[in-house]
């Protein structure tokens, strides 16, 4: 077996039909098989593709306990020289899967390997990026924005050109990593600590301190529907309660004390902030109690220590 495409599913099934589609329509001349994992959706809708998809491998869970820890689930289920981790929001063109196939084969020393994310109006969306630093940190904490970052690593000459040369990077999203399975178990997969956010960026990290390469394949163009299961109100709380307690864990494993405790700091710093001037947010007209119980919620996790970060789970 070529690849076993991996795709963690949880109340989106609209999408994964259509991501089953085009795997089925545009991958040849490769051998693989596709595993879907539901994470125990409370939308049972999914329960009707087994019959549309047959040669999908669909396996029901009765536990949500991650993004990880289902990817993991399937791993243990999979055949392939190569895991595709790829998001149900995700739609391949052309033959791509044997095209990243076929540069993998050639190039032993990279371990894992994407292509171009774009999204609903055809532009490149955030695809890959450095490790975080203080200086994203700074950016995100005081709500600067990064999207001048994301602008300036989209500009890159070979991703503008769509580049059959390979991009070597930090990291790529979680949306779609292709990665050989050797080094997948030989870190031991996803860190199950991570509930959802930054599992995809933790991985890549221990795989580039083994001494492997990752890359983007500008040649390849995959669509994104971005935060495809996260669009509704409780969604939205959702993302930043898990996107600010994974963030604080990643630090706390890659870090020092002083680095950590810098990005603790100005998010604490940044959030106070909001809080105060919310009242005075144009642009949140209308949302002001859920933005308050966002930011009270992130405050709590920056204050908290490491154990309790570690065993926070959301409520509604």
């Amino acid at each position: 077996m070529n690849v076993s495409v991996i795709i963690v599913n949880y109340n989106t099934t609209d999408h994964l039909q259509k991501c089953l589609k085009a795997i089925f329509n545009f991958t040849t001349l490769i051998n693989f098989e596709v595993i879907v994992v539901d994470n125990n959706s409370p939308d049972r809708c999914i329960e009707n593709l087994p019959n549309e998809f047959p040669k999908v491998r669909f396996f029901f869970r009765d536990v949500n306990d991650g993004f990880g820890a289902a990817c993991n689930f399937g791993v243990k289920n999979a055949k392939g020289k190569y895991f595709l981790f790829a998001n149900p929001d995700i739609i391949i063109e052309q033959n791509s899967l044997k095209e990243i196939f076929n540069y993998m084969e050639n190039n032993s020393n990279v371990a894992l390997s994407s292509g171009i994310l774009f999204g609903d109006n055809g532009e490149n969306v955030h695809t890959f990026n450095y490790f975080p630093d203080l200086g994203w940190e700074f950016m995100e904490a005081s709500g600067k924005g990064t999207g001048k970052r994301i602008k300036q690593l989209l500009s890159n000459e070979k991703v503008v050109s769509k580049s059959s040369v390979a991009l070597e990077v930090d990291w790529t999203m979680g949306a779609f990593m292709f990665v050989r399975a050797e080094v997948f178990k030989r870190i031991n997969g996803f860190d199950e600590i991570f509930f959802l956010y930054y599992e995809d960026v933790d991985l890549q990290k221990r795989i580039i301190n083994l001494g492997y390469k990752i890359v983007v394949l500008p040649s390849v163009r995959i669509f994104h529907f971005e935060r495809g299961s996260v669009r509704s109100f409780e969604g939205e709380n959702i993302y930043f309660f898990h996107m600010h307690r994974s963030r604080i864990i990643y630090f706390y494993k890659h870090s020092n004390f002083f680095y950590r405790n810098t990005v603790r700091a100005m998010h604490i710093a940044g959030y106070f902030f909001r809080l105060i001037t919310l009242p005075f947010r144009k642009k949140f007209k209308g949302k002001e109690k859920q933005k308050l119980y966002q930011y009270i919620l992130i405050l709590k996790i920056y204050f908290s220590s490491k154990e309790k970060i570690i065993h926070l789970t959301y409520l509604k």
